[in-house]
């Protein structure tokens, strides 16, 4: 069983590495709806692998050994034709020899003893490790099965047909379930057989375009069956929770499943500015609700600077595979998988070192060192990047983007006297061709390339320090390796930096976190002015943090200057990620909501509290106090709504009776369609009538059969004995007229009893 998970693991490297560098290959040619197609084969094969391993009969691949291997533990054969063979089916090592030589004793039993008690222990780790993550999956399923009771289905004709449209320019044929959640949560969609959309409470008081795009978004994701493939994810990190190449391609696969889906919104005509707005507004709005697992939301505040960039890129590739397409690259993966399911690895020692061991001298010389250093200095060697430069809006400043070879880019801002060789005059006069350079601590990034119209492209290529590992090693740190010092490069991570650390009394790190420090934007200076305004958090973790959240000196300093307290770490990541900025500030206070707590300005954020909302209430002539606000805002009491129950003869409403009507869902259309009929109700009439069912067909029924202005007691009276229109007629056929309402009602008691 043990060489069994061993092989599985080996073989579900092959398959993530290969799907790796097949997307690598593709990506500046593809979109992101092929990628994903990639790594949903790619995972489909990783689920199929045990089964197959098992299941399917072997191949043997020969590997060769050294010598060195077999004098650390692995058994050495009579003669020089020998091989060395692992049986993984008992899971244990087996010599044996093609001249028919008896079996070599391979281990002591001792060892034995204590490999297979190791070998146990593991296993019940891994199996504990895998029921663990499929309980939390099944908790998740169970989750949203509470959710979805929890939420109301959408009645409103206006989604419906809103849902319908988008649903046809989305090309779904399936039957897509629409609920409100009460909740406030992102706009979501789970189901694999029954597709269920999820909207928030909220949602009501969206303009057309928003509600378009949010179902245009989720209904992609259910043309696409993406909730299938984050099921599959999902028990493919169950059963290779071990290994942390599954848990990349999940990841992998939910970016570029957001891409697919952003691309497929677009691809129908939808404007890319306005969805971008959209997606950030939501992000920042919505995005602190925590989904089940198996749902696919929306937006999520850490993913949205890379799908605005996708979304406004013109450039981009948008293709969705076609039948033709998908069916070929199913055919490719199992082409790949099928073989290497099956395949069983031989031991195999090279044939001099065998004779070697048996006292002859190799007929070649070999120098078992000089191979791995000349891996080791190839390595050294950077594949180019490229790379995209702009004028600022500061003249000594340039805006510089690096793309790099493994699907990820870094984008600062930085003086152009740091630029060795570069001329600004590119930019104003014809442009041409331009070598120039970043020289860090950690070595030299080198750019290639030429600046036509204001914009400059080109390649770049990294020469790492020879002298900077040694000084990271005098200060106590590992040594770094060229990739390491690439990354520390461009975060201009260098002494200075350790030198910054120890003057604010950081905690010791190590090279992985300055490292980690240099990817997530921690620089030299970010360092110092956060320090300046009072941030010296102890932690370097606890400062990545806050500059992954966006928290940055300018706008510390913007918030304190519109006289907020000062706030703690947590406080104003908190803050920040609530989408609550010194504009929101200002606006509050131009309304005369000045003197806010941050819990207040966090609770007005969340509830849709905006300066639209502000002005819209202020024009309907409402003077409202903030948590009066908050709550009209929950219940879907917006101006539209006064506006249009106010043309509807509902004027002079205080904000409680509105809410009220809200709730019982009176609407304009409601109380225009009874008035149609000619029911001009009150509004306490009207929240009766709808809490009693009584709708337009009903009425509208009535009406046919002669039962023209009833009151709404009458009406109620009728709905709730359950008198139906058909039911009307056929008493009145027998009776040969029409009855009267007590009657009918009597008719039906008694047909009740």
């Amino acid at each position: 069983m043990s060489a069994l998970v061993i092989a599985v693991i080996v073989k579900s490297s092959l398959v993530i590495a290969g799907a790796a560098a097949v997307n690598l290959a593709l990506e500046r040619r593809t979109s992101a709806a092929w990628r994903h197609m990639v790594w949903t084969l790619a995972v489909s094969g990783l689920l199929l692998m045990p089964a197959l391993t098992m299941a399917l009969p072997s191949w043997v691949v020969p590997i060769r050994v050294t010598a060195e291997s077999l004098r650390a533990g692995l058994p050495i054969p009579d003669g020089p034709e020998g091989f060395v063979a692992i049986d993984p089916a008992p899971a244990r090592l087996s010599a044996t020899t093609v001249s028919g030589n008896a079996p070599v004793n391979t281990a002591r039993s001792g060892s034995g003893s204590a490999l297979r008690s190791w070998t146990a222990v593991a296993l019940a780790v891994y199996v504990i490790g895998v029921l663990v993550l499929v309980s939390r999956l099944f908790v998740e399923r169970l989750a949203l099965r509470r959710m979805a009771r929890s939420a109301a289905g959408v009645t409103d004709p206006e989604w419906l047909a809103l849902l319908h449209e988008s649903e046809r320019d989305m090309g779904v044929t399936r039957p897509v379930r629409l609920l409100r959640s009460l909740e406030r949560s992102m706009p979501m969609a789970f189901g694999t057989r029954r597709p269920t959309i999820v909207i928030p409470s909220i949602a009501d008081t969206w303009t057309g375009d928003r509600r378009r795009a949010v179902l245009l978004h989720e209904l992609a994701h259910v043309a696409r069956r993406d909730c299938l493939t984050q099921l599959l994810a999902a028990v493919t990190c169950a059963v290779y929770w071990v290994h942390p190449g599954t848990w990349w391609v999940a990841r992998r696969l939910r970016i570029e499943r957001e891409l697919a889906c952003d691309d497929r919104v677009l691809s129908i005509g939808t404007q890319a500015r306005d969805y971008a707005a959209h997606l950030l507004d939501l992000a920042y709005t919505l995005g602190g609700y925590r989904a089940p697992a198996l749902v696919v939301s929306m937006a999520r505040p850490r993913q949205i600077e890379g799908r605005m960039l996708a979304v406004l890129d013109a450039a981009r590739h948008r293709a969705t595979p076609a039948w033709r397409s998908r069916m070929a690259g199913l055919v490719v993966a199992a082409a790949v998988v099928v073989p290497l399911a099956a395949a069983e690895t031989m031991l195999v020692p090279d044939a001099t070192l065998v004779v070697a061991e048996h006292g002859a001298k190799p007929s070649i010389d070999l120098v078992p060192n000089a191979p791995l250093q000349q891996r080791a200095t190839r390595r050294q060697v950077q594949l180019p990047g490229t790379w995209e430069i702009r004028p600022s809006k500061d003249a000594t400043q340039v805006q510089l983007q690096l793309h790099e070879r493994v699907n990820s880019s870094h984008g600062f801002t930085i003086a152009i006297d740091q630029l060795e060789g570069f001329s600004p005059a590119l930019f104003t006069g014809s442009g041409g061709a331009t070598q120039f350079s970043i020289r860090r601590e950690a070595g030299t990034i080198n750019f290639e390339g030429t600046v036509r119209s204001g914009v400059g492209a080109g390649t770049y290529t990294f020469t790492p320090s020879t002298t900077f590992p040694a000084e990271l090693a005098k200060r106590g740190f590992a040594r770094p390796s060229a990739d390491d010092q690439y990354r520390l490069a461009v975060g201009n991570i260098g002494t200075a930096f350790l030198d910054e650390l120890n003057a604010q009394k950081y905690a010791q790190t190590d090279l992985d976190g300055l490292v980690k420090s240099a990817d997530h934007g921690v620089s030299l200076d970010y360092l110092r002015e956060m320090g300046r305004i009072g941030y010296r958090l102890g932690q370097l973790e606890s400062l990545i943090r806050m500059r992954d959240h966006g928290v940055t000196p300018d706008y510390v300093h913007a918030m304190t200057s519109r006289g907020l307290p000062a706030m703690s770490a947590d406080e104003i990541v908190r803050v920040r990620d609530h989408g609550v900025d010194p504009e929101y500030v200002d606006a509050l206070k131009s309304y005369g909501y000045g003197s806010l707590s941050i819990d207040g300005l966090v609770n007005a954020r969340d509830h849709g509290i905006d300066p639209g909302y502000l002005n819209g209430m202020r024009n309907a002539g409402f003077q409202l106090t903030l948590p009066e606000l908050i709550r009209a805002r929950d219940h879907g009491v917006d101006p539209e709504y006064v506006t249009e129950m106010g043309a509807l003869g509902f004027k002079r409403l205080d904000v409680v009776e509105l809410i009220n009507a809200r709730d019982h869902g009176v609407d304009p259309e409601y109380a225009k369609g009874l008035r149609d009929l000619g029911y001009a109700l009150t509004l306490v009439e009207l929240r009766n009538t709808r809490d009693h069912g009584v709708d337009f067909e009903y009425v509208r029924a009535l009406n046919g059969l002669g039962y023209k202005g009833l009151s709404a007691a009458e009406l109620i009276r009728l709905r709730d004995h359950g008198v139906a229109p058909d039911f009307i007629r056929r008493q009145n056929a027998r009776s040969s007229r029409r009855l009267s309402i007590d009657e009918l009602v009597r008719i039906r008691e008694r047909a009740g009893n």
